[in-house]
């Protein structure tokens, strides 16, 4: 409860900024109904209330000085539907300031600190393969061309001097009316290198991202992953491992986008695949419908197979600053575990909707 009110004190000293850059919004949505479908024929479906959420963000600049803070509260119980319980946690909440013009600092937990070709347009994050910072403290150089900075997550002073730190640096061209961005990541604590290019409109009419990661992290690991993968999955860390990644996107009358990672391992390979279409209905109605696949792929003799494929269909309705989202969520998913028993897949659809309110 502290917490939350230190959030909001800090929250309404932001608002005070406001100028025309700023982005504050509030937005109340829930998983609305939740329905499990079972393997076997009368083991009865399970249904429940997918519980709530509201989420608060603030992003504000003045002069050169700006914050971000995201915090969401939720009421929730996706396990059972039986003890709903009301937990909040910040998401974002970071400060950054420019000292000098090509000189950015920035304080706090969770900001982004990425190469622009490490950007899904499916899955809508970086992969972490291309995100150099996140968290505590980072610092960017900013030039015409050229960019780049180092973060440092991890500092012990106690009882010996160790320090983690991560580097990135990539720079952009003119191409054709385009933006040609190519850049690399080296993180020295889980010694990983990474490279990704980009190449895009200056109208954001298309963009094309790709890359390449050695002993890097693919997406099933990541805590975001944008559909279910079951809790029953065994760890799903594909080590010493060599990361490919490609995304995509067309913005036109109809967008039309998708994601492609694929992760080598010792006797264990992920891939995660993700398409998207939109397209405008009425003046302020747009349809959208993104797909997205994970499969982890084992050794026989250590594990099985695991894999998920989540579908949603959904209509956004715009008018002025509100935003109204609503539709039906369908996931397919494979949840067996044991290397000698059959596998158990099962479907679940859940009716999400949800309401903005841009200030």
């Amino acid at each position: 409860m502290k917490k939350g009110i230190v959030f909001c004190i800090i929250f309404s000293l932001l608002a005070s900024f406001a100028v025309a850059q700023n982005e504050i919004y509030n937005e109340l949505g829930s998983k609305g109904v939740i329905v499990s479908v079972p393997k076997t024929v009368g083991d009865g479906n399970n249904i429940g209330f997918g519980g709530l959420y509201d989420t608060v963000f603030g992003r504000v600049q003045y002069n050169n000085v700006g914050a971000e803070i995201k915090y969401t509260l939720r009421l929730e119980d996706l396990a059972n539907f039986k003890n709903y319980s009301l937990a909040g946690a910040p998401e974002t909440a970071y400060l950054w300031f420019n000292p000098i013009q090509w000189m950015q600092i920035l304080v706090g937990q969770n900001f982004k600190q990425a190469l622009p070709g490490s950007y899904m347009v499916v899955y809508d994050d970086y992969t972490n393969n291309g995100v150099y910072g996140n968290k505590y403290f980072g610092m960017n150089f900013l030039f015409d061309m050229v960019q780049g900075g180092f973060s440092v997550p991890e500092l012990t002073i106690s009882d010996k001097f160790d320090m983690n730190m991560h580097f990135g640096i990539n720079g952009t061209f003119a191409l054709g009316g385009s933006d040609l961005n190519v850049g690399a990541v080296y993180k020295i604590k889980e010694e990983s290198f990474g490279i990704f290019a980009s190449y895009g409109s200056l109208y954001d009419k298309f963009y094309v991202g790709g890359g390449y990661t050695f002993h890097g992290e693919n997406l099933l690991d990541v805590s975001k992953f944008k559909f279910t993968l079951p809790e029953q999955l065994p760890n799903t860390t594909v080590t010493n491992s060599n990361v490919i990644s490609l995304t995509g996107i067309y913005n036109g009358g109809i967008s039309v986008g998708g994601d492609l990672e694929v992760s080598f391992g010792d006797n264990k390979t992920a891939l995660y695949a993700g398409g998207l279409f939109a397209m405008g209905l009425m003046k302020n109605l747009t349809f959208k419908f993104t797909g997205a696949y994970g499969g982890y792929f084992v050794d026989s003799k250590i594990g099985r197979d695991r894999w998920s494929v989540d579908l949603y269909p959904r209509v956004i309705f715009n008018i002025g600053k509100h935003r109204l989202i609503g539709g039906m969520e369908f996931n397919f998913y494979e949840t067996q575990r044991l290397v000698n028993a059959d596998s158990d897949v099962k479907f679940a659809f859940a009716i999400p909707i949800s309401w903005r309110y841009t200030f």
